[in-house]
């Protein structure tokens, strides 16, 4: 290449872009991430974590990463982000916590177009939803320094018509839904979203359905550029040992993980447990969940909801469970899936995931249709007839992701990296 590029990796929250920004760095690229809330050694984090307990601790000292160093990090509206936190667990109604994240995110992009600008990097990544203030100021003051999405989630355009879609097929449970996409903040979301995709100039995503969602709004496809997320090899070799166990004379034991609504499929299980003699399964629903909505009741003593879970103890689920069913309307990837084949589970996945890329019929799961109980019934039932076959289909989840993982994930972004910035020198 034509010299160091300089690019900043930044995130007000944290997905996986700690990640990202270890990619860049192996690149040799990162000049710096930025993020409001970072534990590092002399960060206001630190200190604030010396006052919490358990879970809470966990969380926050989740807010790290090894592979990189603290003088690569960059912190901009860290006390904000802090009280952010405090609140997202004291809001219930979600409404102030709404307010400050917005507030945060529009303040955040201005600070980091700014050390951009002032410290004339070639590239700034940044993530779906959060980008737009920042790629604003850039292509007005800078445009210049290449504006990169890295899309945690299909395009949040595309994701609105698969919701709207769902609510007029479903409506067992879909108050929540119906409010949310009637609300002033979604939409606010929906027309910010528009704003910041057509002023990115390339796209990263971690799945062909990503892909997909952004030709819908009319994204050339030399913008877009493929990148699948990855876990940590030493997991795989570990839980190799764990196949022969997975099948004995019991209750298939499902699991479903991720937050338990509309948007992730949720009610369409819930559809189709109603439909299954339960003395052959048994279900645990590993996410958020809401009380007050009519499907806790209903489902309660017919499933376990265990709420959110720190990455320990959903490790040790995973090795509890035979089968992941993961039936989102709209996933960019779904890390859980990967998760749960590196554990040998067979996955029954919905084909708006990003993962079911990974998914062979028969082989390792199944892809069915979003949206559609029948479907998710019928691949449950095959797994009874055929409880013969799931020692195989464990092996071949495990050995399907051999190919995924993070130190993969960091040559695939090298590469993506290397045609974007000879992209730059050709324009130059």
């Amino acid at each position: 290449m034509g010299k160091n590029y300089k690019i900043i990796v930044a995130h007000p929250a944290q997905q996986h872009s700690y990640k990202t920004a270890a990619g860049v760095k192996s690149a040799g690229m990162l000049f710096k991430y930025a993020t409001t809330v970072y534990n590092g050694k002399k960060s206001l984090t630190s200190i604030a974590t010396r006052f919490l307990k358990e879970d809470n601790l966990k969380r926050a000292n989740g807010r790290n990463s090894k592979e990189l160093d603290d003088s690569e990090i960059i912190q901009f509206c860290e006390f904000e982000g802090l009280f952010l936190l405090l609140l997202q667990r004291i809001d219930k109604s979600k409404y102030f916590y709404k307010l400050l994240n917005s507030f945060i995110i529009n303040r955040f992009g201005k600070k980091i177009a700014k050390y951009a600008i002032d410290n004339d990097v070639d590239a700034l990544i940044m993530y779906d939803t959060v980008s737009y203030k920042a790629f604003e100021l850039l292509e007005k003051k800078a445009p210049h320094i290449i504006r990169i999405i890295d899309m945690s989630a299909p395009n949040f355009s595309y994701m609105d018509k698969i919701f709207k879609d769902d609510l007029k097929n479903n409506t067992n449970y879909s108050r929540a839904l119906s409010e949310e996409i009637q609300s002033t903040f979604y939409n606010k979301t929906i027309k910010n979203s528009m704003k910041e995709v057509s002023l990115a100039d390339y796209f990263l995503v971690a799945s062909k359905f990503s892909h997909k969602s952004l030709v819908y709004s009319g994204i050339s496809d030399r913008k877009i550029l493929i990148c699948p997320y990855g876990f940590y090899s030493s997991q795989l070799n570990q839980e190799k040992t764990l196949i022969s166990n997975k099948v004995v004379d019991r209750k298939l034991n499902c699991l479903f993980v991720g937050r338990v609504t509309q948007k992730k499929g949720a009610f369409h299980l819930f559809d189709a447990i109603n439909k299954l003699d339960l003395s052959y399964y048994s279900f645990k629903f590993v996410g958020t969940y809401e009380t007050p909505n009519g499907y806790y009741d209903d489902f309660k003593d017919k499933c376990e909801f265990v709420g959110h879970v720190t990455k320990d103890r959903m490790f040790n689920l995973y090795k509890e469970a035979d089968l992941l069913v993961f039936p989102s309307l709209a996933d960019g990837f779904g890390l859980s899936v990967l998760e749960a084949l590196s554990f040998g589970l067979p996955v029954i996945c919905s084909r708006n995931a990003g993962a079911s890329d990974l998914i062979i019929d028969g082989f390792n799961g199944f892809v069915i249709p979003a949206g559609d109980p029948y479907s998710i019934y019928e691949k449950l039932e095959w797994f009874i007839s055929n409880k013969n076959r799931i020692s195989d289909m464990s092996r071949n989840a495990i050995e399907s992701v051999v190919d995924y993982t993070w130190e993969i994930y960091n040559k695939m972004l090298s590469r993506n990296l290397d045609v974007i910035m000879k992209s730059k020198e050709y324009h130059e």
